[in-house]
């Protein structure tokens, strides 16, 4: 994990991150069809987790020894990417197989999944599987439509809006609970665990431990990891109970995560605005029962691909129109690598301040962003996108713009997602957690590149993120601070005004705000279109 200001190797390990490799033949592994029988299948997702916190993808061994000794019997693909730097739409793509404008859920609190769609809850429950989910944020509640399929889909989280999490060890033994009154029966579980999420509090003794070893990192650093032991423990947790049930051998068990964070790459302090390796790039590895040795697999991959993927090493056809590939192909060691695939990833969080969109692909070794000022990385040299080669390139990055066109064009559902209102309470919860909650956004998905650069609009979406610090009381004369440096950046645009408004009422001057509301709702978008 990288810091901003501080050389990566003082963070990771000394061993170089993992990158892609020349095409090869995957080893051989086993033949699904002499693999043993698999009775349970359990997909786990580490919420805002990077691939390089994690000791298999070459972070130092006490971050996550649990998942690295699970690693080390397992199938890791060492270049995952998610669709989206937002945890709603890149679970969305993780249980249905498909790109966000198909799928239609876009933004976290604004969308539900449509019953139009098809997930793999619904699959394995159709095919004699118990099926039951546990979740650990707000923004995962039922009523955003991923509750689909499941027999039981439990997100009971607390009502408070500053706790719009629930502690990833009370999930687990909620999960292991009801694991084990099915243990006699085909299950499916999926288990969502929040905890590496801002703001980062681990518990004792995680926190204490971890902030010995990294004592000369940030205080940030330190909190962070500290987060990712301890979702490493509640991994202990689910392992070991599977080993006491007699479940473990026959489970095929699948981690990953619906994004990463960014701790100072490209001036971004956590993640949803830049789609960068930081917040994109994501764990996903494979425990298949039958295979012992472990097995890397260096293509580029997507979440898009854990439906299809789990689909297939049961034998379940899926008929489904998706965008996510079968990767079962790497599994049994039967098929080559594949450097053409097209990797797609998104983020409409600029538009919120009146930006382009960023859309990018990843081909082999290569990334390309589209917006206003494109960006073109050669990922096996430059990890973490510092060198911009669009100009030395242009004819490869006007190849991987076509690629991209083609992929929103094919993958665009006709049918969208309806928008519903956020209640008061849901909407500052999501704030809580550092969402952007303005539905001020519009726009489609073609590449008209016309408005402002979103790398123009991060110090004002980092002084947004400063004014929702009123939630707390305690912050509310930093919040002002920022809001007038908002209205100072962009004296035409309506959102400093209306956060500048939302402060002082919050602080009980509801007079000082009024000529705020009046000036926001005058420069204010008609609303999304």
């Amino acid at each position: 994990m990288v810091a901003a200001g501080l050389n990566p190797n003082l963070v990771r390990s000394q061993t170089s991150v993992p990158s892609r490799q020349p095409k090869q033949e995957v080893p051989a592994a086993i033949a699904l069809d002499t693999a043993p029988t698999i009775r349970n299948v359990i997909l786990v997702s580490l919420d805002t987790t990077r691939w390089d916190a994690l000791s298999c993808y070459n972070a130092p061994e006490v971050n996550s020894p649990n998942i690295g000794a699970f690693a080390r019997k397992s199938v890791v693909f060492e270049n995952a990417y998610a669709p989206m730097p937002v945890t709603l739409p890149s679970h969305a793509t993780m249980l249905t197989g498909k790109i966000p404008p198909a799928h239609g859920v876009l933004d976290n609190g604004r969308y539900s999944l449509s019953a139009d769609h098809v997930t793999l809850a619904e699959v394995l429950k159709e095919n004699g599987f118990n099926t039951a989910a546990f979740v650990s944020a707000l923004v995962m509640a039922s009523r955003f439509g991923l509750d689909q399929g499941f027999d039981t889909y439990d997100d009971d989280i607390a009502e408070s809006f500053v706790i719009g999490e629930r502690r990833g060890d009370e999930t687990t033994t909620l999960a292991l609970e009801w694991l084990a009154k099915h243990k006699n029966e085909r299950n499916f579980l999926f288990l969502h665990l929040f905890d590496p999420h801002a703001p980062y509090k681990a518990p004792e003794p995680y926190s204490s431990a971890i902030k010995k070893i990294y004592h000369k990192y940030p205080d940030y650093i330190q909190d962070y990891i500290a987060e990712i032991a301890f979702t490493d423990h509640c991994f202990e947790m689910l392992i070991n109970k599977l080993v006491d049930l007699g479940l473990y051998e026959n489970s095929l068990i699948c981690v990953t995560a619906d994004h990463g964070e960014s701790h100072g790459e490209h001036g971004e302090n956590t993640h949803g605005f830049f789609i960068y390796t930081s917040t994109m790039r994501v764990p996903m590895i494979f425990k298949v029962p039958g295979i012992t040795n472990p097995l890397r697999v260096a293509d580029s991959v997507g979440i898009i691909d854990i439906t299809p993927t789990i689909l297939s090493l049961l034998g379940i056809e899926f008929q489904e129109k998706i965008q996510g590939r079968n990767l079962a192909g790497y599994i049994n060691g039967k098929t080559s690598l594949d450097s053409g695939r097209n990797i797609f990833t998104m983020s409409l969080e600029p538009r919120k301040y009146g930006g382009d969109s960023l859309f990018g692909i990843i081909v082999s070794n290569f990334q390309y962003i589209h917006t206003t000022r494109p960006e073109l990385y050669d990922l096996s040299r430059d990890v973490y996108e510092k060198n911009n080669l669009i100009d030395i390139e242009f004819q490869r990055g006007e190849k991987l713009r076509k690629n991209l066109e083609n992929i929103l064009d094919e993958g665009t559902s006709a049918k969208r997602n309806q928008k519903f209102p956020l209640d008061t309470d849901t909407r500052r919860r999501l704030e809580s957690l550092g969402y952007v909650t303005t539905d001020k956004v519009g726009g489609g998905f073609d590449l008209d590149s016309k408005g402002i650069d979103p790398k123009d609009l991060y110090a004002y979406h980092n002084l947004n993120l400063e004014a929702l610090s009123y939630l707390n009381p305690k912050n509310h004369a930093r919040a002002l601070v920022a809001c007038e440096d908002m209205i100072r950046m962009r004296p035409d645009f309506y959102l400093g005004y209306e956060m500048m408004a939302r402060v002082l009422t919050a602080s009980g001057e509801q007079e000082r705000a009024a000529p705020f509301v009046q000036k926001a709702n005058a420069l204010s978008p008609k609303g999304p279109n």
